[in-house]
């Protein structure tokens, strides 16, 4: 393990939420890693001095009052998807939403000129004419086999 990839996993071993495996390569690199070991030893005595300060309560109106700092500075506000679950659509540039709004016009006509035909089709199914074998499964190609053999067995069995 190297010094960057020491940085990237630091919280993590820090928390103790690491793999065995993990923990035993950043143990080996702490043990040759001066300016590593240094650092570690820093957060870990922060962490414990924020373990030790007591929280502190928020005053009553806190996030209005930032709220209200924050739109008289001009900082836009994000809007609760859950408050309006449409704003995806007001984010689209407006000839999109347009080309949007008139492929689902088309297609919601298309719809329904289709399902007005189906209604009114004058469809009947294909009767097939009460003929030989022969004719109406096309086994004419079968004429031409060798007497003895199969096919010439089914022909005379058909005929």
């Amino acid at each position: 393990m190297n010094c960057a990839e020491f940085r990237k996993v630091a919280n993590v071993y820090l928390d103790d939420e690491a793999p065995q495996a993990l923990q035993a390569a950043i143990q080996a690199h702490l043990k040759t890693c001066t300016e590593c070991r240094r650092a570690h030893e820093v957060t870990e005595r922060l962490a414990a001095l924020l373990h030790t300060v007591p929280a502190t309560d928020v005053p009553d109106g806190f996030a209005r009052r930032v709220m209200t700092l924050a739109r008289q500075r001009g900082i836009p506000m994000p809007v609760p998807v859950l408050l309006y679950p449409a704003q995806w659509w007001l984010d689209l540039a407006s000839p999109l939403r347009v080309a949007a709004a008139a492929v689902l016009v088309v297609g919601l006509a298309m719809g329904t000129l289709m399902g007005l035909d189906v209604g009114q089709s004058s469809y009947t199914a294909p009767t097939i004419a009460k003929t030989d074998a022969l004719t109406q499964y096309n086994l004419d190609y079968m004429g031409d086999a060798p007497r003895g053999s199969l096919a010439q067995v089914f022909l005379t069995i058909e005929k």
